[in-house]
């Protein structure tokens, strides 16, 4: 195991020797897999994060190591996948009863449903995937002023529009997520 090396260094190095990119799986393949299951179900997930590493590893030459951390790239991917695919995040409005705790500190899918695609890909990402607004705006190749400004916004207008969850405070931790611009260690 490489634990001394930044996930760009085991970029670079995986170019001459492959087998180093396994490392990345096993650093971010959770939190890839729970992202994507959180948006198209458990059924597609894993599909999808097999073709999120797969995507990566043949484009490992063309990585632009902005960050030490490769996850807001890897989930950028997935993004794209999920995007392309045309897949359907959680069931946008079901019915909440019956649900447990996790299922309902989630962000409302009501909310939800209302917002364009992108705008629900930098909820997500900033929501289910827990970056921060420079590591949203390297995913989806934006500026990261705007991906902030975008996602004050959304906060705006998700706040109003929730109902029925346990944690009043969830569309708040959005504006607070945008602002947490340092780099993860």
């Amino acid at each position: 195991m490489h634990r001394d090396l930044s996930d760009s260094d085991l970029i670079i190095r995986s170019i001459n020797a492959p087998g180093v990119f396994s490392e990345l799986s096993a650093r971010h393949g959770l939190a890839v897999h729970d992202y994507l299951r959180k948006r198209s179900g458990p059924g597609t997930a894993d599909r999808l994060m097999l073709k999120t590493f797969a995507l990566a590893f043949r484009d490992r030459e063309r990585y632009q190591p902005r960050s030490s951390d490769a996850r807001s790239w890897f989930l950028g991917i997935a993004t794209e996948l999920l995007r392309r695919g045309r897949r359907k995040s959680v069931p946008w409005g079901h019915d909440r009863r019956g649900q447990t705790q996790e299922q309902r500190d989630r962000l409302d899918d009501q909310a939800l449903a209302g917002l364009s695609e992108i705008d629900r890909d930098l909820v997500c990402l900033s929501t289910i995937g827990g970056l921060n607004s420079v590591e949203v705006a390297r995913a989806i190749g934006r500026p990261a002023a705007q991906v902030e400004k975008r996602l004050e916004l959304l906060e705006a207008r998700i706040h109003p529009m929730r109902s029925g969850t346990s944690r009043p405070h969830a569309a708040r931790s959005l504006r607070q997520r945008a602002r947490r611009d340092v780099e993860r260690p």
